[in-house]
């Protein structure tokens, strides 16, 4: 573990804090874990350098829960993030930059932009994926001279990172990166062109989807779905019906290409909206997932959505809550109200589970007054 920082005194006033705090470095991993969850429902900026320190622990279950306890104080620690980028260990830093980009504060891009020069591979490449999610265009002229550089990993992470920050400058440098013959920075190219929506590059990006590489062909069908052009539809149903291939994320390609073309505007596959909602890791197929269910509107979407409200993910819960004030079923008002309560955790995009959840309330009272009023 990263000795680097220095150990904090587990000593602030508050009683039920302090035990944590003493619990967090106990023998019992198990209680290691269990503190570190309970940690990140204080707001008390004083424990977080006591989670900084279980960032790399040799434990990944300990690692899993300080930095959920990190992500779940939120924004008021970017402060204490920052004071700690430097000096510390590579992990503990990378992590760090990975909650920076979560929070998406202005505050971090300067110390952000200057870890674009950083000695270590992981840290340039750590520095370049939060600059991208948080978007600030402060960061564009320090990504481009990334993508050009001769980094070839670095290059491919800000490849991805132009495209995030929605600036129509970067359409013409990712054109000339999707030529390159590096894999890498093709992948980096065709996500940042999906991200950056701009549907004139529909057809650079489209030859990709009968590339040999199965992380290339999901890629490009990602980036098709992002770029929300209907023309795809067509070209993605053989790779729904036949593509064996999977990302490097272990993503079925196929059901990846039928979530897309249901998004965008074509037949949805049931089976393959609930195969996607149970088993995904990534949000935007999730997202899109749920909107199908929304759709199709099948008898069990309901207890699906709810079930899902009980996940560790938070993107999970926010979605189906979102589709549950959507749907408007009034058997779903007693989770929402838990969820109301009780959830104080944000999505990717900082938007509050508690608001999402409040506003879904808020959707199936006037669904089930003017059900009442005729």
């Amino acid at each position: 573990m990263n000795n680097k920082l220095a150990q904090p005194t587990p000593r602030t006033g508050d009683i039920r804090l302090d035990l944590l705090l003493e619990e967090i470095s106990h023998p019992d991993v198990r209680v290691r874990q269990q503190a570190c969850v309970e940690l990140g429902t204080h707001s008390d900026l004083r424990v977080v350098p006591w989670l900084l320190h279980f960032l790399d622990h040799k434990y990944l279950i300990v690692q899993n829960s300080a930095f959920e306890a990190l992500r779940r104080i939120g924004p008021s620690s970017i402060p204490v993030l920052v004071a700690n980028l430097d000096g510390q260990g590579v992990m503990v830093r990378c992590k760090i930059m990975m909650l920076l980009g979560t929070f998406r504060s202005r505050l971090a891009v300067a110390p952000l932009i200057a870890a674009l020069k950083d000695p270590h591979e992981y840290i340039r490449s750590g520095a370049a994926s939060g600059l991208g999610m948080i978007g600030d265009r402060a960061a564009f002229e320090p990504l481009l001279a990334a993508l050009q550089g001769t980094d070839i990993q670095l290059a491919a992470v800000a490849a991805t990172a132009l495209g995030r920050l929605g600036d129509p400058r970067a359409r013409s440098p990712l054109l000339i990166v999707l030529r390159s013959p590096h894999a890498a920075l093709r992948i980096g190219a065709i996500t940042g062109l999906g991200y950056l929506g701009d549907r004139t590059v529909f057809n650079e990006i489209l030859p990709f989807l009968q590339d040999t590489s199965a992380e290339i062909r999901y890629a490009t069908v990602m980036a098709l779905g992002w770029l929300g052009d209907q023309r795809a539809v067509p070209e993605l149903l053989p790779l729904a019906q036949a593509d064996a291939g999977f990302s490097s994320d272990l993503e079925p390609i196929a059901a990846t290409a039928a979530i897309v073309i249901g998004k965008l505007g074509g037949e949805w596959s049931l089976d393959v909206i609930y195969a996607t909602i149970e088993n995904t890791q990534i949000e935007s197929l999730y997202a899109w997932a749920v909107r199908g269910l929304c759709e199709m509107r099948p008898n069990s979407a309901v207890d699906l959505l709810i079930n899902q409200l009980q996940s560790a993910d938070a993107f999970r819960r926010f979605y189906a809550v979102v589709a549950l004030g959507e749907i408007g079923d009034g058997r779903a008002g007693s989770a929402l109200m838990e969820i109301a309560h009780a959830d104080t955790d944000v999505n990717s995009a900082g938007e509050s589970i508690t608001d999402a959840a409040v506003r879904a309330i808020e959707r199936i009272r006037e669904r089930q007054h003017s059900a009442l009023t005729g």
